[in-house]
């Protein structure tokens, strides 16, 4: 979760299908792409509620798209142009959890090299992702009220609180200040 804030897309999608299908160094067949549809838009402004991922080919350090059950729900991250220039799952840290009725990442996490997220309540871990995303987060996580024609990418800089309370505490000051002013030289 620590890598939340850095990626331009952090949803929940549910495994819709796959696309492009390419003979391996196996001679076997795997599919290059990978189609969600997704549910709850946490981060980020999407084209549509249909998006597909590309998947690793063998060299590309993306997730390969076996990986994920289609008719599956998971929460994924992922930034609008990755390897290659094209949409994917890094297969570098930790970018998919697998959901599972009330948790996430039961018979996912284990597999995956340096994961810090363990099982979890789906509650728990839905209040650290807001926790963690906090002023990055969108006001709505439906995905219709975060469509855009052209994807671009979202800076979420920390906004400076500090400097914000200063301004209107010296504006404060300067007013009280006028109107003693005024209230001294008037008598």
């Amino acid at each position: 979760m620590d890598n939340t804030s850095n990626k331009d897309i952090v949803a929940k999608v549910k495994i819709v299908g796959y696309e492009d299908y390419v003979k391996n160094y196996n001679n076997d067949s795997i599919a290059l792409t990978l189609i969600i549809q997704i549910k709850e838009l946490y981060k980020g402004k999407v084209l549509g509620s249909i998006v597909k991922l590309r998947g690793d080919n063998g060299n590309s350090w993306q997730m390969y798209t076996k990986d994920f059950e289609k008719g599956k729900m998971y929460y994924i991250q992922y930034d609008y142009k990755g390897m290659l220039g094209m949409q994917g799952i890094s297969a570098c840290g930790e970018n998919s959890l697998l959901i599972s009725k009330s948790t996430i990442g039961d018979y996912f996490l284990f597999s995956v090299e340096g994961c810090d997220t363990k099982s979890m309540k789906l509650i728990e871990f839905e209040n650290e992702l807001y926790n963690t995303l906090n002023h990055c987060a969108n006001l709505s996580f439906k995905v219709e009220d975060n469509l855009v024609k052209q994807q671009i990418k979202d800076n979420c800089v920390p906004e400076n609180r500090v400097s914000f309370i200063l301004i209107i505490v010296v504006s404060i000051l300067i007013i009280i200040g006028f109107f003693v002013y005024r209230k001294y030289k008037l008598s």
